[in-house]
């Protein structure tokens, strides 16, 4: 099952990498466009910190520079991999106990928390690509079908 949400880490890395790319191929992108790209790759370093019961030093919405994007997704995706590989067996439905962004505490099972970045991104770079659509000849195709396609994965 390891091996399951490494494979959905290495596509949200990848998926996250061609809107981001797209993104910084506009010149004048939307306000929200540059938003919401940033709010996805905070929110993934919020979720890591809490996983690892680290402090964030992003807040959730905070707006990234450009320049930083990229570095910050490559380092995004390198700690949710070691996290994973790192993590036993049956670690997976381990509790993981939180304060979201309003200081309300949870608790959420590793496997929870790992799904829901997945959908939470998912979700967001569809937005992301509605607003980049009429300015870009090409939009990013990022369904998970076409990342098994160009892996070849089986």
């Amino acid at each position: 099952m390891k091996d399951y949400f490494t494979e959905l880490i290495d596509y949200e890395a990848w998926a996250n990498r061609r809107v981001t790319e797209a993104f910084l191929r506009v010149e004048n992108p939307p306000e929200r466009a540059a938003q919401l790209v940033s709010h996805v790759l905070t929110a993934q370093h919020n979720w890591h910190a809490r996983l690892t019961q680290q402090p964030a030093r992003l807040k959730i919405w905070e707006t990234i520079p450009t320049a930083q994007l990229l570095p910050l997704l490559t380092e995004i995706g390198t700690d949710f991999r070691t996290f994973v590989a790192n993590l036993p067996e049956d670690g997976l439905d381990a509790p993981v106990k939180y304060a979201n962004s309003k200081g309300e505490p949870f608790v959420s099972t590793v496997r929870q928390i790992l799904t829901h970045l997945q959908l939470h991104a998912a979700y967001h770079r569809g937005q992301i690509v509605q607003l980049l659509k009429p300015l870009l000849t090409e939009v990013p195709a990022t369904d998970y079908i076409f990342y098994t396609r160009q892996k070849n994965v089986v």
